[in-house]
């Protein structure tokens, strides 16, 4: 039997305008930056105010019109502001159910449901932005069948294996996990578009002082660049996978991690 419909938190209104200001990234950068670059401030100011006005009525109507009911055996969505879409997902095609609460989720005591389905589709994906987390416990535990007909939860008996990454293996990870080529691209696309902007006197005796430097200097500056960015990198992985934890039951493996973004 499907539960009643419900609706997401309100917080998700925050997290739809956050969605759309994501997608739209590219263009808001690139208008600013030629925009600024002719000196046009207030048409920059003006045209974000309109996009955080129309991204807050988006993001309210992508909530109201969001709705979802979840049985033992699916869950069903229906979504969609302008064409309305229904969304079956049966339990035994659901691969992962991951609970995720971001900063902005903590202090509500909410959580972000994220199901991946078998198969590399992922139209078919589903995404609860904001539940609370005693609802997202219920999902995943209802989809994981650990539910009896009674809607109650099944209470599991068993000893199963755990492993628990210390702060040595995370370190490891983080210095051994390539992100700093990622760092580095990114670092990269950011000078190019903040070198648009920088006032030519700055820049002009910047490239003077360091044309003027020798070689040695210019190798030690860029070491400490690249080391700069490489801890960066390490202390991304030590977040993001800060508390690490494992176990493995009969049928699947369950994982927690996140120091500031906790999942589960």
């Amino acid at each position: 039997m499907m539960s009643n419909p419900k609706r997401l938190n309100p917080l998700a209104i925050l997290f739809n305008v956050f969605k759309l200001f994501k997608q739209a990234s590219y263009f808001i950068i690139t208008f600013a930056v030629v925009v600024l670059s002719d000196g046009y401030l207030n048409y920059v100011l003006l045209g974000l105010l309109g996009l955080v006005v129309l991204f807050i009525v988006l993001g309210a109507l992508s909530w109201l019109r969001f709705t979802y009911e979840v049985s033992p055996e699916q869950i069903h969505i229906k979504h969609g502001i302008f064409i309305r879409k229904d969304r079956y997902i049966s339990r035994n095609r659901i691969q992962s159910i991951d609970l995720t609460q971001g900063i902005f989720h903590r202090p509500f005591g909410l959580t972000k449901v994220d199901l991946e389905t078998a198969g590399s589709d992922k139209n078919v994906d589903a995404n609860l932005s904001a539940v609370t987390y005693d609802e997202g416990l219920r999902i995943q535990e209802m989809l994981k069948g650990n539910f009896d007909e009674g809607n109650n939860q099944v209470e599991e008996t068993h000893d199963y294996f755990k492993r628990t990454a210390n702060q040595k293996d995370l370190w490891i990870a983080g210095a051994t996990s390539g992100s700093i080529g990622v760092i580095l691209g990114l670092f990269g696309a950011a000078f190019s578009q903040i070198e648009n902007i920088i006032p030519d006197t700055f820049y002009d005796a910047t490239t003077r002082w360091l044309l003027a430097q020798a070689i040695e200097s210019l190798i030690v500056i860029a070491l400490v660049i690249v080391i700069f960015l490489w801890l960066i990198g390490i202390l991304g992985s030590l977040i993001k996978y800060g508390d690490f934890q494992i176990t493995r039951y009969e049928h699947e493996l369950f994982i927690t991690r996140g120091l500031l973004e906790k999942n589960r």
